[in-house]
């Protein structure tokens, strides 16, 4: 118990050094002596009064957002992988395993195809994501509720998804332009080669 304590310990303080790293490095460098004051100019103050507006605009809109949203997807990456190994007993599990990460690639390709936005893109990705999730666990249902049934329907979900994943790209108008493009750059040097430079493509 004692040994968990420390290494939580030494986790959170190297966060914190990283914390403090992350915010005074980069093509803005800030002191650390100026990174104290940081506090104070939420309230006012002669503290504050030190900082200037192009300092502060760096830390509060551009280098606190993006480390904070670092945090919280390293602890919900953190958070997943726990639940995925002792779900499944294997410290070397993945979330392949359950077809997400192949639901996640047909969500975010047929949002692609769809022409919709990053956030759509996002969104997309992980509903998609989920509806694996979902498929492999009801079909891991079936049967002796075995972990091994459970992997087996991860592997046919993702199998799935692929196959879709694949449709999309070979069905995609912006893909197929491009290998129509790349075959008239071709030098036409004799039917042969043309097909042979067909089939590589």
């Amino acid at each position: 118990m004692k040994n968990i304590q420390l290494i939580f310990s030494m986790t959170v303080i190297a966060l914190e050094i990283a914390l403090i790293a992350a915010m005074s490095m980069g093509r803005y460098p800030i002191h650390l002596s100026t990174i104290a004051k940081l506090p104070f100019s939420i309230f006012g103050g002669a503290e504050s009064n030190a900082l200037t507006g192009q300092t502060i605009l760096v830390l509060w809109s551009v280098r606190l957002p993006r480390m904070l949203m670092a945090v919280m997807t390293g602890a919900a990456l953190a958070v997943a992988g726990v639940v995925f190994q002792g779900l499944f007993k294997n410290p070397l599990v993945s979330p392949a395993i359950l077809g997400v990460t192949a639901g996640a690639n047909f969500g975010a390709a047929l949002a692609m195809l769809m022409g919709g936005s990053a956030m759509m893109l996002q969104t997309s990705a992980f509903i998609w994501g989920l509806v694996a999730v979902g498929t492999a666990y009801l079909i891991g249902r079936q049967g002796d509720h075995s972990v091994t049934t459970l992997v087996l329907a991860g592997v046919i979900v993702s199998a799935l998804f692929m196959a879709g994943l694949s449709y999309i790209k070979c069905n995609d108008p912006a893909m197929i332009r491009m290998f129509v493009n790349a075959a008239k750059q071709q030098p036409e040097t004799g039917g042969r080669e043309r097909c042979s430079g067909t089939r590589r493509m």
